[in-house]
């Protein structure tokens, strides 16, 4: 016998304090109440019978309390929700496979209609057949196991979240078929898409139960600028299009500058919940606007179109003069971006001119591995409230920057004074590069626009004054009203749970003492 609710020791500890304080309730004395009468010859007898009762004597009605007591043990019996471990002939073990992959990403109506769905299959099994549920996103897994009570079900699939990635079918398709393995009655119900590949490859018996959503729809999932490896003011665009519906389909995506000059225009096939990337190679970073627009129109037309701003670099052009040491100059321009020039510098490379630096002191600097680097002698860097220290040599600076116009990296020549090492570390000319970058105002990191914030784009009109941005969840949502999630037949079962059976015991007792009660049987 399993038991589901509160523990059975909670259980039986309820019961016997119920049964004892019957007991207690039962030998107390009862205080009869005080009367003036004429005479006390007729109350002899009834006093008698008074005295008698005391704490320690038998029960007088040993009836009413054996009631009393059925009626408080029962229920609290039946909180412990108990039932046969044995398997009955004709246990049914059903396992659900909820698709929360792609297809139901970014549109909440569809996911609440297939979790619907997921809870009526859970309602519609008699008492003592059992329920798993698989989540089938790109990672299959189980959420609900066949021991776990059916209720806690509606909890825990509210914590899932669609992926925004093709669910592996696949997968969770064999996961169930290893939960089913070696039952008598077993079968799978598979929630989402129709998906004949899935239940035609299955050993087990399948049914799907499909989800109403749009007949088509393509969108732009995401846009990425990704820097070259060579040259950083060149890069390539990823236009990254998946594709949810019933059916495969053929999409054109076709990307334009801002001018209208054209940069790509492709044509793929895409089957249902596939994605695919879109590149735009050897693109310059000059800052210009991109649209990208998906074709042909389906019933979503809001993710179908995106605009995106590849970032503004260009080359930095650093004016430091002869007082940089040679191997120091050689580490900065071993950057592509870096260029070394006399006049109209982006970067201004100055030599500090602050106190004195003691050499052989310890460096330290921010995230930048200098672990056991010493520095040189030299002159430290006086730093301002505009100042951002980036390297220290005990109290004194020896790297900083200052933004102004035009921006300013100070150097202590300490860094390559006698004794020092920390010339020679390649984190300095790491931290030195990524300085200059972010002084003339680069961003030394991809550059990704998801679809649902999407930069400077219209909105567009949706239905009656709906206006959404492109490819956002409210968009994805737009479409006709979703129906009601399909129902199946209820198995039930005649024979009662022993949970039900139990209350229904007590239910009968609290009658039959009513009853009896009633009829002057028992006081």
């Amino acid at each position: 016998m399993t038991f589901s609710g509160i523990p059975i020791g909670w259980a039986l500890a309820l019961a016997a304090g119920a049964a004892v304080a019957l007991v207690l309730l039962h030998r107390l004395r009862v205080r009869p109440r005080e009367l003036r009468v004429v005479t006390v010859l007729f109350w002899a007898h009834a006093a008698e019978r008074t005295r008698a009762r005391t704490l320690f004597e038998r029960f007088r009605h040993p009836l009413t309390y054996a009631l009393l007591a059925t009626i408080c043990i029962l229920p609290c019996l039946a909180a412990a929700r108990p039932a046969w471990s044995g398997d009955p002939k004709d246990r049914l073990y059903e396992v659900v496979v909820v698709d929360a992959g792609m297809a139901m990403h970014g549109a909440e109506d569809r996911w609440n209609a297939a979790t619907t769905a997921a809870l009526h299959e859970a309602e519609r099994l008699a008492g003592h057949d059992r329920l798993a549920v698989i989540v089938a996103d790109p990672w299959p897994r189980v959420i609900q196991s066949f021991t776990d009570p059916k209720p806690l079900l509606k909890r825990k699939l509210a914590g899932v979240v669609p992926s925004n990635r093709p669910a592996d079918r696949t997968g969770a398709m064999r996961l169930a078929e290893a939960l089913l393995r070696g039952r008598e009655h077993g079968q799978a119900v598979w929630i989402g898409d129709p998906d004949d590949a899935v239940m035609n490859a299955s050993g087990a018996p399948w049914r799907g139960v499909p989800v109403p959503g749009p007949k088509q729809n393509a969108g732009i999932v995401c846009m990425t600028f990704e820097p070259a490896a060579g040259d950083p003011l060149r890069g390539l665009l990823r236009v990254r299009v998946g594709s949810w519906g019933p059916a495969g389909r053929d999409v054109t995506l076709r990307v334009d500058r801002g001018g209208g000059a054209p940069l790509l225009d492709e044509t793929r096939s895409l089957s249902p919940g596939d994605v695919t990337d879109f590149i735009v190679p050897d693109l310059p970073a000059d800052g210009d606007a991109l649209i990208a627009r998906l074709g042909p129109a389906d019933e979503r037309p809001a993710d179908g179109t995106a605009t995106f701003r590849v970032p503004l670099r260009t080359p930095i052009r650093v004016c430091g003069g002869d007082a940089v040491a040679g191997s120091l100059r050689a580490a900065i321009a071993a950057d592509p971006s870096v260029q070394w020039s006399e006049d109209g510098c982006t970067v201004e490379v100055r030599i500090g001119d602050g106190p004195a630096v003691i050499g052989g002191t310890p460096v330290s600097g921010g995230d930048h591995d200098f672990e056991n680097a010493v520095c040189g002698s030299g002159r430290g860097i006086v730093p301002t409230p505009e100042t951002q220290v980036l390297l220290r040599a005990g109290e004194s600076a020896l790297v900083a920057s200052v933004k102004g116009a035009p921006p300013q990296l100070l150097i202590s020549d300490a860094l390559w004074g006698g004794g020092s090492d920390v010339s020679a570390r390649p984190a300095l000319a790491v931290m030195l590069v990524q300085t200059l970058r972010t002084l003339a105002g680069w961003d030394n990191d991809p550059v990704t626009v998801p679809s649902d914030r999407a930069v400077e784009d219209p909105l567009w009109a949706q239905g009656d004054a709906v206006m959404t941005m492109p490819g956002s969840r409210t968009a994805s949502a737009v479409g006709p009203a979703m129906a009601e999630s399909p129902k199946g037949e209820v198995r039930r079962s005649w024979w009662p749970s022993l949970t039900a059976a139990l209350l229904g015991m007590a239910f009968v007792a609290f009658l039959v003492e009513a009853a009896l009660h009633a009829r002057g049987r028992i006081p």
